[in-house]
């Protein structure tokens, strides 16, 4: 961007006034004024064509200040030291792959009457803590749909479950129906997306096992997960033998 505001300013408007000169010059003593028009044309473009290009990249300044802070929002929101997906992990590259969730933070959401209370508008449900082969490092993975809330809470609300997990492996998978190309679920007409977690409980080591199976290419999700399920009733799977 500094290459056209320099050229605009430092070059064309000190040409510009220099043809306005010559152009009056030649033009009071030889009856000619196309220099001096040339130099009018030079002098008003220098500084549309330099400020134009400044005014598009304080543009490209403040977007980028306003995503970084949005980010910063989102972080400081969800809290913990652990990188978020959707800012420090881009959704598109957690697409079908698995996870081990060790924690679940609700972030205030609760349910009432075996209704998920909505959170504050454009903040997720809440967030699952999981770990991967894939990841250096425990990530926060924000919940986005609601089903995706009640599946988890189910688990860790329940005292039979969230005893379960401690001895086995709750298995998460963010495979949304349908989804841009960031990774992002699509939303129908109403606004509405359908739920992108999907869950399974399986004994421990599964995962380790999972992604050290079939040299890099990992086996099908459906057999940790069984077949995704969209409509209807939505429960966490139990696979006490999954085939990998």
């Amino acid at each position: 961007m500094k290459r056209p505001f320099m050229l605009g300013v430092a070059v064309l408007l000190p040409l510009g006034v220099v043809g306005i000169i010559v152009g009056l010059v030649v033009g009071l003593i030889f009856g000619n004024w196309l220099i001096l028009w040339i130099g009018l044309a030079l002098a008003i473009s220098g500084p549309i064509l330099g400020f134009g290009s400044m005014a598009l990249l304080t543009q490209r300044v403040s977007n980028a200040t306003n995503a970084y802070m949005l980010d910063r929002m989102a972080k400081e929101l969800a809290g913990g030291n652990e990188p978020l997906v959707g800012v420090e992990i881009p959704w598109k590259v957690i697409v079908r792959q698995v996870f081990r969730v060790t924690d679940f933070d609700r972030k205030g959401t609760r349910i009432e009457n075996d209704k998920v209370i909505e959170p504050p508008l454009n903040t997720p449900y809440g967030y699952l803590i999981v770990e991967s082969p894939m990841l250096n490092q425990p990530a926060r993975l924000p919940l986005l749909h609601q089903g995706d809330f009640w599946l988890a809470a189910s688990v860790f609300d329940d005292p039979t479950w969230s005893t379960a997990i401690a001895d086995e492996e709750l298995l998460t998978t963010y495979a949304p129906k349908k989804m841009h190309s960031d990774g992002l679920p699509t939303t129908d007409r109403s606004g509405n997306t359908t739920h992108c977690m999907h869950y399974t409980i399986a004994p421990k080591g599964t995962l380790a096992r999972y992604y050290e199976a079939g040299g890099g290419h990992h086996p099908a999700l459906e057999k940790l997960f069984g077949d995704f399920v969209y409509e209807g009733e939505v429960r966490v799977g139990v696979n006490r033998n999954p085939t990998i």
